[in-house]
């Protein structure tokens, strides 16, 4: 597993292809994380920036946007908010109507649409989190990371 350099070395995401890096990248940290309990908490946070940048590519993608924009230009897509991020896919409809339909799809998001960055918390996610979460995200068919890469 080839993992990315430290995030002080990297400069920002500026294409689709970038921001999906971005979210294998961080995917493979987090399951690295994981498997120390006392990191838990590091874990949690990047699974979490794994799905916020997989929406991202999808923002991207679905926009035809062909670098990521300024600040000034759209705030609304400086957020960590995952539900705020899917709304901006132009896609929250579908994605209402998918998971209303698909109870595994629907479950999973429950699981991940109140991450927030958690870098300051005191609090150690449960092993149990911690494997809800990580399926939530990458379930073969209903995961959250599919359904964004099928759309």
């Amino acid at each position: 597993m080839a993992i990315a350099p430290h995030p002080a070395n990297r400069r920002k995401a500026d294409s689709v292809e970038e921001w999906e890096q971005l979210s294998r990248e961080k995917l493979e940290w987090a399951d690295l994380l994981a498997k120390n309990p006392r990191l838990r908490s590091l874990a949690y946070e990047q699974y979490g920036y794994a799905v916020e940048c997989a929406i991202k590519a999808l923002i991207m993608r679905q926009q035809g946007l062909n670098r990521w924009p300024d600040y000034a230009d759209r705030p609304e897509l400086y957020s960590h908010g995952l539900n705020s991020l899917m709304k901006q896919t132009r896609l929250f409809q579908k994605f209402c109507q998918d998971r209303q339909n698909n109870r595994n799809l629907r479950t999973h998001w429950l699981v991940v649409k109140d991450w927030s960055q958690s870098r300051y918390d005191m609090i150690q996610p449960s092993g149990t989190v911690i494997r809800d979460i990580r399926l939530a995200i990458t379930h073969p068919t209903d995961g959250i990371i599919q359904w964004l890469k099928n759309q």
